[in-house]
């Protein structure tokens, strides 16, 4: 007999026992046993489309977009406040598990989550993308009337949307998919490329994929995902002949405003990564919060977004959390003691150890002596990423280092 599909290790989570399409033998029956297990899929000619109704095991493409998922709310948790996760612990569950026993609906679902790097970005955008529509549960409510509150306020279509806004990059060439570019700025891909529109295509051939298999607020997002609220952008109609225009404002589904905020955010805060990711072994290590968020308080970048949502991103994440070590710019470590309100790059910290002797204090007139010495200092740079540069706020009156 032939398993119909993997079996994974009970105490290794993406440890598979055997894989699918695998000879059982008597040694796979043991080791079966020993490990408690006593139920196992097999292929039955004739009725093998019972596998995807009966199997209770996740397919390995299941797992795959299980773990990326993981990974990306590990990458954002942390600058999220911590009563938001204890609070919406139950709906995150709820909404990831629909979104795997959902998602394989997508026909190139498997190639997807074989994409590394289109899957780390997806699910960068649909983490994301969950969490502002977790936030803005009111406005889903007051910009979707026509639907009764449950089902406006509602993100698991917002976040099989944002999952899949990329999928249309399959249908090109590796080199050319927006999720490869890794510019570390905020841009988008030029047109080019061997199909008609080039990069601009990939909106229509995603939507031809999710039309008609995902719910019609879903699918919008594919196809609308980078039409932004001043008007710039393009429409995904337009790209499959349709004809239409870019919409501005409310014209745009509200789905479609907050995949476009989340995947401009995943860029300044991810951008940088893919461009190294050969280097550093496929890691995935962010750019500082701070740098990501200033980032999308500039021009054009700002007129882009809903305000609503824009200030929804602001007020979420914060630019620096408790216990993050930084290092001012007197050259001393410091740990982040206590956040100030939303908007602000300030926080209270707590010095490591005794400042260094730095350059200013051999040369007390060429730097204007103790004046220059006893000023509050301001956080230099995170984990070796200078961000002086990108601190934004109004500095309180508390000292920034504590006694």
């Amino acid at each position: 007999m032939l398993a119909a599909r993997s079996l994974m290790h009970p105490q290794e989570p993406g440890t598979a026992i055997i894989t699918g399409g695998e000879a059982i033998t008597i040694r796979h029956v043991v080791k079966f046993h020993e490990l408690g297990v006593y139920d196992l899929w097999v292929n039955d000619s004739g009725l093998e489309f019972l596998d995807d109704l009966c199997c209770s095991q996740p397919t390995t493409a299941q797992q795959r977009l299980a773990e990326a998922f993981r990974e990306s709310f590990f990458g954002f948790v942390a600058h999220l406040p911590a009563a938001f996760t204890r609070r919406h612990t139950i709906l995150l569950q709820e909404l990831v598990e629909g979104v795997l026993r959902t998602a394989p609906v997508i026909p190139c679902f498997r190639a997807f989550t074989e994409d590394a790097a289109l899957l780390a970005h997806s699910c960068d955008v649909a983490v994301l993308s969950m969490v502002l529509g977790i936030q803005l549960e009111n406005y889903l409510i007051e910009q979707r009337k026509r639907l009764n509150c449950r089902q406006a306020r509602d993100v698991l279509n917002l976040t099989l949307g944002a999952l899949f806004h990329d999928v249309g990059e399959l249908m090109l060439p590796p080199g050319e998919r927006e999720s490869r570019l890794g510019a570390g700025i905020l841009r988008e891909p030029a047109a080019g490329g061997d199909k008609p529109n080039g990069w601009r295509q990939h909106t229509a051939e995603g939507f031809s994929v999710a039309r008609g298999r995902l719910d019609p607020s879903a699918a919008v997002i594919l196809v609308n995902h980078h039409q932004h609220f001043d008007g710039s952008g393009f429409a995904g109609a337009e790209q499959a002949g349709g004809g239409a225009k870019a919409q501005m404002g409310a014209g745009i589904h509200v789905h479609a405003r907050i995949v476009m905020a989340a995947d401009v955010f995943c860029q300044a805060l991810f951008g940088d990564v893919n461009a190294t990711g050969a280097e550093m072994g496929g890691a995935r290590v962010p750019q500082p919060m701070v740098k990501a968020l200033w980032q999308i308080q500039q021009m054009p970048f700002r007129q882009w977004f809903d305000p609503v949502v824009h200030q929804a991103i602001l007020s979420a994440f914060q630019p620096f959390v408790e216990g993050m070590v930084v290092t001012l710019d007197d050259h001393s470590q410091s740990l982040v003691i206590k956040v100030q309100s939303p908007g602000t790059c300030y926080p209270e910290t707590l010095r490591i150890g005794d400042a260094p002797r730095s350059a200013f204090d051999d040369d007390d007139s060429q730097m204007g002596g103790d004046q220059d010495r006893r000023r509050e200092p301001v956080i230099l740079a995170v984990d070796g990423s200078k961000v002086d540069g990108f601190l934004y706020g109004v500095r309180q009156s508390q000292p920034l280092v504590a006694a």
